[in-house]
Order: C-alpha cells, then structure tokens, then sequence
C-alpha cells in the first residue's frame, strides 16, 4: 500500500543515482530507457493536471489581477515545458531514439542521465512555482523569477 507519490520519489532517487543507473542497464538497456520513460510520462502528466486545475482555478474564483498575472506566467511556463519543441518533448525524443539506435552516434545511459538531470531542475522548478502559488495568498513576483533549487541526494 503505497502511496503514488512514494513510488515516484522511489523512481527518481534510483534514476538519479548512477551506480543503480548503471547496474540496471548491464544486463537490458531497455530496462534504462523504460525507467526514464515511465519518469518523463510520470512528471508530463503531473505537470498537465497542475496546469489544468490552475486553469480551472482561474476560471471559477475571484482572483486578484496580479496573482491571475502570477498564475498565468506559471502556467505558460509549464506549458513551454511541455510544448512541442520543448524540453520533455526533446528528452521524449532522445528516449526513443535510444531505444531504436536511430541517433546519429549511440546514446547511452549516461547521455540520457545527463539530459534528465538538465530537465529535472526546470520539472522542480516549476512544480515550486505551482506550490508557491497554493500556499501564497499574495505572491511575490520576485520569489517566482528565482529558479529553485535542488537538493543533493545522499546515495
């Protein structure tokens, strides 16, 4: 009985860390390009739903007009993340080339491990921005223009 949530910050401590990435992906490599794809799916639909219940959030209450500016600067933000050229989009690309070997020079654990580190620090990003967002009455626009930060894991 665990919770979702303890079964992605699982899948993430074990992506980040390389020993595991690299003991998992001697036997299969497939076994490392389906972990990074179950995460990248995982922090897409996350991402959507927050975008889409602060949509709905926009529409259904009274909102002062400078946390609406808030709000929708998040939410554009997110959505640029997940966009068509975007970052998860190009990662969901590097994914499946790796799978097919259709890169042109062969991608490897590391390649993929490195691009998900770059992408992770925008994914926390703005997931931060969205909690600012929540337990903010009053958003300071300052706090928002500040990336977040991430903590070191201890393997």
């Amino acid at each position: 009985p665990f919770s979702k949530q303890y079964i992605i910050n699982e899948e993430i401590r074990m992506i980040r860390s390389p020993y595991l990435l690299r003991s998992r992906s001697q036997g299969n490599g497939n076994n490392v390009t389906t972990r990074f794809r179950s995460l990248l799916d995982s922090e897409t639909n996350a991402i959507t739903d927050l975008c889409e219940a602060w949509e709905q959030k926009l529409q259904d209450s009274d909102i002062k007009e400078d946390k609406q500016a808030d709000i929708r600067a998040t939410i554009g933000q997110a959505r640029m993340l997940l966009a068509s050229k975007g970052r998860m989009k190009q990662f969901d690309q590097l994914v499946v080339d790796s799978e097919n070997n259709t890169g042109e020079k062969p991608i490897t654990s590391d390649d993929l491990q490195g691009f998900w580190d770059l992408l992770n620090f925008q994914i926390v990003d703005v997931k931060e921005k969205f909690k600012l967002l929540e337990h903010s009455p009053s958003v300071d626009k300052q706090t928002l223009t500040k990336p977040a930060t991430l903590k070191k894991l201890s393997q």
